[in-house]
């Protein structure tokens, strides 16, 4: 006989409350505390139900993380097709020349590409904007003054006022950053809810405001 078979009564009822407490510790499910130690009269054999309920729920864990990855790779296949879709939608606008759309189910845009710094040769961007300590080219630094001489390209461009040779001379003196330039994003698809649904949303924003 073991040494905890050997156990007094008292000190059986004591370690059952003690273990008790401990259960309500670790779970607040009463049932599972139940079925794990309820009816057990004897030290080894609550310890055996213990050791099986610990088996049991690694493998309910186990069962769990097999059907999380099920859904992992569902919802990675939704949203490719998602995806693939919005390829299609926009192939579609294209297609037929209309930059934007709106029907029953909700409607579409393609919206622009946004501008970003595209380094051509890295030799010649100057010193002040490559990171430290390891040399990183900081294109957040570079972008705000591309962006600048951007819009001075476009202010003389559009500038009816000036001559051929004008525009050509103040272009010249436009000052961006050696090395870089900027690169136009592809175009990306926005995809908008019916028109009811804002609506209706709106309403019921009214409708609550009304009744405070």
């Amino acid at each position: 006989m073991s040494t905890i078979s050997a156990w007094t009564a008292e000190q059986h009822t004591k370690f059952m409350k003690i273990l008790r407490a401990r259960l309500e510790d670790v779970t607040d499910d009463n049932e599972v505390i139940c079925d794990t130690i309820e009816g057990e009269v004897d030290i080894d054999a609550v310890l055996n139900a213990l050791i099986g309920s610990r088996a049991e729920t690694l493998a309910r864990a186990e069962g769990l993380k097999a059907y999380i990855e099920q859904l992992r790779e569902s919802v990675d296949r939704a949203e490719k097709y998602a995806d693939r879709i919005e390829t299609l939608i926009m192939e579609a606008l294209n297609a037929a020349g209309i930059p934007k759309w709106s029907g029953l189910k909700g409607g579409a845009a393609i919206v622009p590409g946004g501008l970003s710094v595209e380094v051509i040769n890295e030799a010649l961007i100057p010193v002040g904007f490559w990171k430290r300590p390891d040399p990183v080219i900081d294109k957040s630094a570079i972008r705000p003054l591309l962006l600048a001489a951007h819009e001075q390209c476009q202010e003389i461009t559009g500038n009816p006022a000036l001559t051929d040779d004008e525009r050509k001379s103040a272009l010249a003196e436009v000052k961006g950053v050696p090395g870089a330039q900027l690169k136009q994003g592809s175009p990306t698809l926005r995809i908008t809810k019916p028109a009811g649904t804002r609506k209706k949303k709106a309403a019921k924003g009214d409708e609550a405001q009304s009744v405070h």
